[in-house]
């Protein structure tokens, strides 16, 4: 009995061990779904049917994007100028032959035009009955104690109406140079807003909330033509796989503790001198400093110290799977990173 008991309570602290388990916050680079160059450079035209701000909305989007701290997108504006689209001399005699030097003021180092159509700026409505409870009548009471309580309230419907408002815009994005669209998406964002008779609120106007549906789009695009860095949890491994000195065994501790206080580049010092020490021979200790290597940004050494901390585990005949998505983890962020560069540097 008592070994039993000895075993639920074994357990029990295993599942809190588990559920304790220290994690980094890692940043890692997405690249956008446009891979080319040109589509920093952005002349924006005006938009068909834009009653809702819809062009100005994505060049203020565009022009706050920044990666690492530097202005990613250069954004101009540009009125009517449809022309450049019409023109067959466009690859030959180049843009400032086009138009007048003034009329294309800041439009000359654009190698994308922008352009767009809000296809649907519309609001609909239903109507529809809430149930309210007027809590000082009471229908039903029961005695308890010699009190006495309400049991049931009056219920009562009241009509109400819900707006749906919808916005769908059309993005195009043309190469200026030769006058080819190489992106083009339908985007669209929706919401509701609810009002009962004896609400105080108002439903707000088509204008005022799909306005603030453009801002949505724009974002969406931003999301499409942009890089960006996402940020995600990772589980560190905190039980030794091999025998420590007490004073190896306090290094690696010390080293979990920096890291919940959030000093990385400390606690990757420590790792790294107890891995030399420790000759490399643990997968724990080479997938913890692989963690704090990748969360620093140097992710082909993260990478490599990953293989290895796989390749002993597997010469221990386990198979860890906080090692294994790791490795995928960072293999696809190298990918991402390396098509970033390739198309935009």
């Amino acid at each position: 009995m008592k070994t039993i008991l000895k075993l639920i309570l074994l357990s029990s602290l295993l599942v809190v061990f588990q559920a304790c388990s220290q994690k980094i916050k890692i940043k890692a680079l997405e690249a956008p779904k446009v891979l080319t160059s040109d589509v920093k450079y952005i002349s924006i035209d005006k938009f068909r049917n834009d009653t809702v701000s819809q062009a100005s909305q994505i060049h203020t989007a565009l022009a706050n994007v920044t990666i690492d701290g530097k202005k990613y997108f250069h954004v101009t504006n540009r009125q009517n100028i449809n022309k450049i689209l019409e023109e067959q001399k466009l690859k030959d005699s180049g843009l400032v032959d086009l138009v007048d030097d003034e009329e294309i003021k800041g439009l000359q180092d654009a190698k994308t035009l922008l352009s767009g159509e809000v296809l649907v700026n519309d609001i609909s409505s239903s109507r529809f009955y809430t149930v309210r409870t007027d809590y000082k009548t009471c229908i039903t009471t029961y005695k308890k104690n010699g009190k006495t309580y309400c049991k049931k309230y009056r219920k009562y419907k009241v009509p109400c109406r819900r707006n749906y408002y919808t916005l769908k815009t059309k993005i195009n994005l043309i190469q200026i140079s030769t006058g080819i669209s190489y992106f083009e998406k339908d985007y669209s964002s929706k919401t509701n807003y609810s009002h009962c008779i004896d609400d105080r609120k108002t439903l707000p106007s088509k204008k005022y909330v799909n306005t603030k549906l453009a801002n949505n789009i724009a974002y969406y695009l931003v999301k499409d033509i942009a890089p960006s860095y996402v940020y995600f949890e990772v589980k560190l491994l905190d039980s030794l796989d091999i025998d420590l000195s007490s004073k190896q065994e306090d290094m690696f501790d010390l080293a979990l503790k920096l890291i919940e206080q959030k000093r990385i580049s400390k606690a990757n010092q420590l790792l790294s001198n107890l891995n030399k020490q420790i000759h490399s021979n643990s997968y724990v200790v080479l997938y913890d400093l692989a963690i704090t290597t990748e969360a620093l940004g140097d992710l082909q050494k993260a990478y490599s110290l990953l293989k290895n901390a796989e390749d002993i585990a597997i010469s221990k005949n386990k198979l860890i799977k906080e090692i294994s998505s790791s490795i995928q983890r960072v293999k696809n962020n190298i990918d991402q990173i390396n098509k970033y560069q390739n198309n935009y540097k």
